[in-house]
């Protein structure tokens, strides 16, 4: 990370990505059921419903996040929604 978004509370930064990460992990963990992964515009939000891609920010992308028969302690990524906005 620079020193440009360093402490900035208004950008989402790889610590708050790996912060909401780990409580998608105990999400599925505990409730043995997919949650999306969204972001906002300085911070990540977990939900249980589907985002609409008009409501991301733009050029982002919300992704649902499930158990993992395969592996129960990691979960996998299921499905995605990228954002209907671009920055030009």
């Amino acid at each position: 990370m620079d020193d440009l978004t360093k402490n900035r509370p208004d950008v989402r930064t790889p610590e708050k990505f790996a912060q909401k990460f780990a409580d998608v992990k105990w999400w599925v963990g505990f409730h043995k059921k997919p949650v999306w992964l969204i972001p906002g515009k300085a911070d990540y939000f977990l939900s249980i419903i589907a985002p609409k891609p008009d409501e991301l920010p733009a050029d982002t992308k919300a992704w649902l996040i499930g158990p993992n028969p395969e592996n129960p302690e990691e979960p996998t990524w299921l499905q995605s929604v990228r954002s209907s906005i671009s920055e030009v």
